[in-house]
């Protein structure tokens, strides 16, 4: 008898799914433990509120989203954060205010087996920009952001037994649009973003919970700004691109070390790009857009790497159907699905691609 050999399986290929029910830039995406994904927020120039007031569920198994009633009222810049229980909290950004923009204290709970929406206790500090993470004991760290032109450096602590709102220790300083994470050993890292004056900076802070203190963290290879953060499944902490000097480079925090670590160079430079983790620990990164000052204005790309965590090399891969920046990308089973974002001229788009 003989036995023939294994026939490999074919290499993942990109999949334009159907749309999704509005165009949204700007938005956030989750995956839930039912195994569709939420997106909350987002603008879309087509409604007369310019900000999306519905979250959208795109199930992978029927290829279709749905809409799912409000974040009311609509926004952008705000966070997103799986609680232990499986739902969802989202709190702060800004909503659009006649020609201007206000920036929220409202927070809201979504539960993903019952698909309703329910209001909670406000933050006590309005916010955008900031960062949240879900800490061990099941509460959450919201740290940072700005309200209006003030750069914030304090923090609170969201309690879902309670549904109360703590003051914690502030950030040494003022930080926003920062990459935040949870270790694997219960405290937390924040790093990069921008500081008082306006500046991106390459420093890093780490919250204990324990003893509620934040200590100085390790600097980070390069000033990063504007980059694309994912959590890897060993529980390191990857970061993107960027602006500047970062945006050809990545490099990811070693939480057995202590310390950032050389992730390699991007095969093109980007910002404001999408990016996940598969189950391997490899990383997608789809989109963005160059430099601003290459002089080119918000252009998108379709061009598509691959990190691999054994050769620490990034890898061009087959480009996306969509030229896209500022987006929404999850892991969906071994493939990674991109929302939305906006296209040339940063105009808002609907379009889902999944690479499966």
């Amino acid at each position: 008898m003989i036995v023939g050999s294994a026939v490999p399986p074919p290499p993942p290929t990109w999949v334009s799914e159907t749309p999704l029910s509005q165009p949204r830039a700007y938005a956030q995406a989750v995956g839930l433990a039912t195994g569709e994904v939420l997106l909350v927020g987002g603008m879309g120039r087509d409604d007369g509120l310019v900000m999306r007031t519905e979250a959208e569920l795109f199930d992978p198994l029927t290829r279709r989203s749905v809409l799912v009633g409000g974040v009311r009222p609509g926004r952008i810049w705000h966070t997103v954060t799986t609680l232990a229980d499986d739902r969802v909290l989202v709190a702060g950004g800004v909503e659009r205010a006649g020609d201007g923009w206000s920036t929220l204290g409202l927070a809201e709970i979504f539960d993903p087996w019952t698909r309703r929406w329910t209001r909670v206790a406000e933050m006590l500090q309005p916010r955008s920009d900031h960062a949240a993470t879900l800490l061990k004991d099941g509460r959450v760290l919201v740290a940072g952001g700005h309200v209006g032109p003030t750069p914030l450096a304090s923090v609170e602590i969201y309690d879902p037994a309670t549904d109360t709102w703590t003051a914690a220790a502030p950030l040494p300083k003022t930080r926003w649009s920062f990459s935040m994470a949870t270790l694997p050993d219960g405290r937390v890292l924040a790093a990069g973003g921008f500081m008082d004056p306006g500046l991106q900076t390459d420093t890093s802070v780490i919250y204990d919970p324990a003893t509620d203190t934040w200590t100085e963290g390790p600097r980070l290879w390069s000033e990063r700004a504007n980059h694309t953060t994912v959590l890897l499944p060993s529980g390191d902490v990857l970061l993107v691109g960027g602006q500047r000097a970062a945006a050809n480079t990545a490099e990811r925090y070693d939480a057995r070390l202590g310390a950032f670590v050389f992730a390699g160079t991007l095969v093109q430079p980007r910002m404001f790009a999408q990016a996940a983790a598969r189950p391997d620990g490899s990383v997608v990164l789809v989109g963005g857009i160059l430099r601003p000052e290459s002089g080119e204005g918000f252009v998108p790309n379709d061009f598509v790497e691959i990190w691999d965590p054994r050769t620490n090399l990034w890898s061009a891969y087959q480009s996306a159907p969509t030229a896209r920046a500022a987006g929404a990308a999850v892991a969906v089973g071994n493939g990674v699905c991109i929302f939305g974002g906006s296209i040339l001229g940063d105009e808002p788009i609907r379009t889902v691609e999944c690479l499966e």
